[in-house]
């Protein structure tokens, strides 16, 4: 994919939250969240849930693998614990704000390289790191926060790695501009990746959407995509020789979470919760505009975009961006939601199609804006507000739950707070 092929044109600048001023305000904002985050962590003293005192526990005594999970939560806690000098909560999950606030820049980066628009990248930063979904995961020392910022920063190295050179027949670019020979990003993709499955397995996800890209892009013969393929497996292969030694511990546990049981039966029955629950994690507006611009692209599919028609018949063309923003969300958030609905699992598996989800959200609401905002459906002051009324709904979040300790029982905060996300 080509630059051009993901690029379009800024924002219009006679809008108020895309302006100088504006922007600068909410990029302050959102950086002074990230640092109040790291300084609650020491404040917001909770004791350890289960899985966190688990994970302290491996932590003493570094693996290549562990049963349940691969090791890198391990090794992030070993070097936190190491760096603050104790095994307090604080000191455990003193590094989760941090990886958070550098998963939101690889979601910044990305749509910098995809729109070279200054205000997509900002409100891309801001819409991602006040999720609710990513507020939560901000102060818990848990895998999904090291699993994000793999996801987002791979997703930003793989467009970078497709902008090489080398001929392409690609049909959302010029197909005369050279791409997918950038051997170094490639290898950087590989790396970020197998740090990615040494996470979380659900990792291998990404794959899934990068094939479907490579595919349409007509680069899966190239040697890029297969360099990375092998530096990932070079990564991960502590891992797998782990594994082997002890007769695939994490394949077994994989597959007894996936066996219906009968909690997993009465769970499926009311899988409506999944979706409800979705709301709550990636906030209600930008879900909801990630479903419009879904549906847009499943009625486009297979047509000129240029030449369809929006709601109140104005002309409107699906962003490429947004287009892979969908690509990158959509295998994850089908693979979890068959899962519920045949064994029951937490709604906060998702987590990685957040990424995706932001992204095709500002492809809409701020790249397609001058087009589709037109329409009679939605008018024009719909952009005035989507924007600015989800962060102020993600921060009233944020806002909850950095108070609860001093609201709820400090005993069983953590637990009500994810009750939400079972």
């Amino acid at each position: 994919m080509s630059r051009s092929a993901f690029r379009l044109s800024p924002m219009a600048s006679d809008s108020l939250w895309t302006g100088a001023r504006a922007l600068v305000f909410v990029f302050f904002l959102v950086a002074l969240l990230v640092v109040f985050r790291l300084v609650m962590v020491f404040y917001w003293n909770l004791p350890l849930a289960v899985d966190e005192a688990q994970f302290l526990d491996w932590s003493r005594e570094l693996q290549p693998g562990y049963p349940s999970k691969p090791p890198f939560i391990a090794w992030a806690i070993a070097a936190s614990t190491a760096l603050c000098g104790s095994e307090a909560a604080s000191c455990v999950r003193v590094l989760q704000p941090l990886a958070m606030g550098l998963a939101g820049l690889g979601v910044a980066t990305t749509a910098w390289l995809l729109w070279r628009s200054i205000a997509a990248s900002i409100w891309a930063f801001a819409l991602f790191l006040t999720m609710p979904l990513v507020s939560l995961y901000s102060q818990l020392a848990t895998t999904d926060a090291w699993l994000l910022l793999w996801w987002s920063w791979a997703l930003c190295v793989f467009i970078w790695a497709l902008s090489g050179g080398g001929r392409s027949r690609s049909k959302l670019g010029n197909p005369h501009e050279t791409q997918g020979a950038n051997e170094p990003a490639w290898m950087v993709l590989g790396l970020i990746c197998g740090l990615g499955v040494l996470t979380e397995y659900t990792m291998a996800i990404f794959v899934i959407s990068a094939v479907i890209v490579l595919f349409r892009e007509g680069l899966m013969v190239r040697t890029g995509p297969w360099l990375a393929l092998l530096v990932t497996m070079a990564v991960i292969s502590p891992n797998f020789f782990w594994n082997s030694e002890y007769g695939f511990p994490n394949v077994t546990h994989t597959l007894d979470l996936m066996s219906p049981n009968d909690t997993n039966t009465a769970y499926s029955s009311i899988s409506g919760h999944f979706f409800l629950h979705q709301f709550l994690l990636l906030s209600p507006l930008v879900l909801l505009a990630f479903f419009w611009v879904s549906l847009k692209s499943l009625l486009t599919w297979g047509q000129n975009t240029a030449l369809s028609r929006g709601p109140g018949g104005s002309p409107w063309s699906l962003d490429a961006g947004a287009r892979l923003g969908l690509v990158f969300a959509w295998p994850m958030l089908l693979v979890v939601g068959f899962r519920e609905l045949t064994t029951g699992v937490q709604a906060n598996l998702v987590a990685p199609a957040s990424v995706g989800i932001t992204l095709a959200v500002i492809g809409l609401w701020c790249a397609a804006s001058n087009q589709i905002f037109r329409s009679r459906f939605f008018g024009r002051s719909l952009r005035g507000i989507g924007l600015p009324l989800s962060l102020v709904l993600n921060l009233g979040f944020a806002a909850a739950l950095l108070a609860a300790p001093w609201v709820l029982d400090r005993s069983s905060v953590i637990e009500q707070f994810l009750q939400l996300y079972e």
